[in-house]
């Protein structure tokens, strides 16, 4: 992948980096703006897979998988 990036940036691997960090805070920015305007949804979404789990009415993918041979 680092070659594929440098050939990408003229040999500049330093430019590469740097652009994909950049890259990185924007998403994570993006992200944080996303869980910041949709956290009451989010909130009760987790809250609604925690009362299944504890009903039991959800099993966790460990679970799924030795159950399946997995």
């Amino acid at each position: 992948m680092a070659s594929y990036l440098s050939r990408a940036y003229g040999g500049d691997d330093s430019l590469a980096i740097s652009d994909l960090l950049r890259a990185h805070e924007t998403i994570e920015s993006f992200l944080d703006e996303l869980e910041a305007n949709h956290s009451e949804e989010l909130a009760t979404q987790k809250e609604r897979a925690e009362r299944g789990f504890r009903e039991g009415r959800f099993i966790s993918w460990q679970d799924i998988k030795r159950e399946n041979g997995l």
